[in-house]
């Protein structure tokens, strides 16, 4: 468990300014700079930042969109072989008995971005088989997206793990997102 912590903590500390930036930057395009210059949509920006509860789901959406590409494409080492592990490990514990910090960390990068991005973007008169199918759906394109590209560029191993944990992660983000649209 303690590695759990460890390795989150990690990655909010590794990604988390990286994260900040490329939200502000998804969030205020650069266009909008030049026709009010950068002081008035900074103050813009912040003003609305706190009115406005989706713009901050959205805001908060794109940094964790950016930790999880840094963790999984951006920060990543070359591999010798991608497709040495392509089951991977499907269990709490691995083969060695060690817990599997991997695939927690997988159900929980993916819990918040479901859960944000269903905040910042769904329509509130969706019925709740519908937002978890959609979610699901798009928890698969993603996490096969990223996958594809680990397999490609060689940035880590591609598995059907991964897989299954991120649209895990995805599902329950969506739950928590639909118990907390109806309080």
């Amino acid at each position: 468990m303690q590695s759990i912590v460890n390795d989150l903590f990690f990655s909010v500390y590794q990604y988390l300014g990286f994260g900040i930036v490329f939200a502000t930057i998804c969030m205020v395009a650069l266009p909008e700079i030049e026709k009010k210059g950068i002081k008035r949509v900074i103050f813009s920006m912040g003003h609305r930042f706190k009115v406005d509860k989706t713009y901050r789901y959205r805001f908060f959406f794109f940094i964790i969109l950016f930790m999880v590409l840094s963790r999984t494409l951006i920060c990543r080492n070359i591999w010798q072989c991608p497709w040495e592990n392509i089951i991977g490990q499907w269990g709490i514990f691995t083969s060695e008995g060690d817990f599997n910090t991997e695939g927690m960390l997988n159900i929980l990068l993916f819990l918040p971005i479901s859960y944000l991005g269903l905040s910042g973007f769904s329509q509130p008169d969706r019925n709740n088989r519908e937002i978890i199918v959609n979610v699901i759906r798009i928890s698969f394109c993603f996490s096969c997206m990223i996958e594809m590209c680990q397999l490609f560029f060689r940035l880590g191993t591609f598995q059907l793990s991964d897989i299954f944990q991120n649209i895990f992660g995805g599902f329950i983000g969506a739950i928590v997102y639909i118990l907390h649209r109806k309080k």
